[in-house]
């Protein structure tokens, strides 16, 4: 019964030192193949080449995404209605051209209340309020006044 014991534990012992034999050989070749593909090991779930990946993959995604919203805002631009593009871009030119309009609006109604609609002041008034309405509807069409 010993040598039946002895026997299996002999048996036992050498193919643990197999499977140790063929792990240290399969660790080499893993070592050997990593310096000819250049693959350098940074963790246990890592290399160059996934970090690499993941890093590039990021640099996709951000690069989608900014298309995304540069698309948006062009088909906005192209509605031609200022107020949507001034929601998503906002625009001091913009701002500042509403300033003068409201500034315009009030002097005009100050004007017109005091002297009548045919006083010079008053259409002059008018004529820039129109300049100002065409420069923030159709800046492309506009033209600075003389």
């Amino acid at each position: 019964m010993e040598l039946l014991f002895g026997a299996e534990a002999q048996r036992l012992e050498k193919q643990i030192e197999e499977l140790k034999a063929n792990a240290v050989a399969n660790q080499r070749s893993l070592v050997d193949f990593q310096k000819r593909n250049n693959i350098l090991m940074t963790g246990p779930e890592s290399n160059t080449v996934t970090d690499r990946l993941t890093q590039m993959n990021q640099q996709v995604t951000d690069a989608e995404a900014d298309r995304i919203l540069k698309e948006a805002r062009y088909r906005l631009a192209n509605t031609g209605n200022p107020e949507l593009v001034a929601a998503v871009v906002p625009s001091t030119t913009l701002q500042t051209l509403r300033v003068q309009e409201a500034e315009l609006k009030a002097s005009l109604a100050k004007l017109d209340a005091k002297f009548g609609s045919g006083y010079p002041k008053v259409r002059e008034s008018r004529d820039q309020l129109k300049r100002l309405d065409e420069a923030v509807f159709h800046p492309s069409q506009s033209r600075p006044a003389p």
